[in-house]
């Protein structure tokens, strides 16, 4: 843990979280515009994924990095996040279970990205069942030990409920359009896109306060 620390402390760990929002974003940007240059895109037509395997093989590249650089990002993030929360007081227990589920849907991220979606539909699949479900995890587990913890606001606990929420409805409509119910894929493809955004602006958030509050 000391060496953890001391990496922190040399770099700190909200870095890796802006950083990684940053990265995020300007791939992705570079993802859409390649591909709308040679196809429609629209976030009701599209799922997040199709920037990985639409028209512009170069665009196909850029989104499959993009992944991977942001998951490790995260993970990096991830850690720095746990540490932070323990040596404020936060339950060893319910945070090492946060930083399993952050980790592992870091991982399930970096798998959507390795597996392009039309090319490995199987493995792309199982990877966004890891990716989401892991979420709910981390998300979970970081909004009940910041709960217990007089020295985190409310309002920065419930952030991780309402982002859980987006993940939550996102899987429940993915399962609906799997089990071909007839659910509205537009709803779930909006739906997938929050859920990135919150995402996004959780891991943003979540850096800001620790490196304001430090």
């Amino acid at each position: 843990m000391e060496r953890i620390d001391n990496f922190y402390k040399k770099i700190h760990g909200s870095i890796f979280a802006i950083c990684g929002v940053a990265v995020f974003f300007v791939l992705f940007i570079i993802s859409v515009i390649l591909y709308a240059r040679l196809a429609p895109f629209s976030l009701t037509t599209k799922y997040i994924s199709d920037l990985g395997a639409g028209p512009c093989p170069v665009g196909n590249v850029i989104f499959t990095i993009n992944l991977i650089l942001t998951s490790i990002l995260m993970i990096i993030s991830h850690i720095f996040f746990v540490r932070y929360l323990q040596k404020r007081g936060g339950n060893s227990i319910l945070l090492f279970i946060a930083l399993i589920g952050g980790v592992t849907s870091s991982i399930g991220l970096m798998m959507l990205g390795i597996f392009p979606k039309y090319t490995f539909e199987a493995q792309h699949q199982m990877a966004s069942y890891i990716y989401f479900g892991a979420g709910v995890v981390y998300l979970i587990f970081y909004g009940i030990t910041e709960l217990k913890m007089e020295n985190i606001p409310k309002y920065q606990a419930s952030l991780n409920f309402i982002v859980m929420t987006f993940y939550l409805l996102y899987l429940i409509f993915k399962i609906l359009v799997k089990a071909n119910t007839g659910f509205p894929t537009e709803i779930e493809k909006v739906t997938e896109w929050l859920m990135l955004f919150s995402t996004l602006i959780w891991f943003i958030e979540f850096g800001w306060f620790t490196r304001k509050n430090r």
